[in-house]
């Protein structure tokens, strides 16, 4: 259960610390843009800083008010203080969320197809030495390691023998 903000604003209580809700202000800091939530079952880990595995993660966080909204009271959003998410509601929400995900998406299906990519997955070798290099111009650069991953047509992952596309290390959306 988050902590209940404090009572500000109305005698006998303190003035609310700037930016508190009934207090506004400009804002901006920490902001970042926010993602659409269609797909977001496929997305994870989810904000900036990959804080939050699941998408029940992301529920509870927003209900407690971030990570340090008791810590934080000038700085949380307006739109962050007010959130009060019951028990009963958390499962639903993720639910609902989860609802928001395209099949079309998840098994690569036509329009959402993909000829052969090959991503770069950092260099080859260990946390000692790279073990692969070019040399241009007498400058010495490390060979990219690639991932590939393989053209998907029209039909879609099944049609390749693939699996759907799966969530973030194969967590379950609803796993707290």
């Amino acid at each position: 259960m988050p902590r209940p903000l404090p009572s500000c604003g109305v005698d006998p209580d303190p003035p609310c610390p700037p930016g508190f809700p009934g207090n506004p202000r400009v804002q901006v800091d920490g902001a970042f843009k926010v993602p659409g939530l269609r797909n977001a079952e496929l997305t994870g880990p989810y904000f900036h800083n990959g804080g939050q595995a699941t998408l029940t993660q992301v529920v509870e966080f927003y209900n407690r008010h971030g990570d340090f909204g008791d810590r934080n009271l000038a700085n949380i959003n307006g739109g962050l203080a007010n959130v009060a998410i019951e028990e009963d509601d958390e499962g639903p929400l993720v639910q609902f969320l989860l609802a928001l995900t395209d099949d079309r998406v998840r098994n690569e299906k036509g329009p959402f197809d993909h000829p052969q990519i090959f991503v770069p997955n950092g260099h080859p070798g260990d946390q000692v030495s790279i073990s692969c290099f070019t040399i241009t111009n007498g400058v010495k650069q490390a060979c990219d390691a690639r991932i590939t991953i393989p053209a998907v047509g029209r039909n879609g992952r099944p049609a390749e023998g693939l699996p759907p596309v799966g969530t973030f290390l194969g967590l379950s959306p609803s796993q707290p």
